[in-house]
């Protein structure tokens, strides 16, 4: 985390972001074009990569529904092994 806050943290995530963003958007201190305009290119790609050469295309969270997320769950699909991705079978309540 240290990282991310030493290469601008999320107003350099936003700043690779422009593309996708409603830059017209009003913020605090303006709009986002004018918010973003002051925020430097990050210089380390291992810590925020490029939009042209995102880690992975699908995001880095994903949102779980179900029967064994009756309100939904939040996870970090880096963090669970592929194999884990779809299941189908008993629960095994704890």
């Amino acid at each position: 985390m240290i990282d991310f806050h030493e290469v601008g943290g999320i107003a350099a995530v936003e700043r690779e972001l422009r593309p996708l963003l409603r830059l017209n958007a009003l913020t605090v201190s303006g709009t986002k074009e004018e918010t973003l305009s002051t925020v430097a290119d990050s210089s380390r790609r291992e810590v925020i990569r490029p939009l042209s050469d995102v880690f992975n295309a699908e995001g880095g969270v994903a949102i779980l529904r179900g029967n064994l997320a009756e309100l939904g769950a939040v996870i970090k699909p880096a963090a669970v092994p592929e194999h884990m991705f779809k299941f189908s079978g008993p629960t095994g309540y704890f």
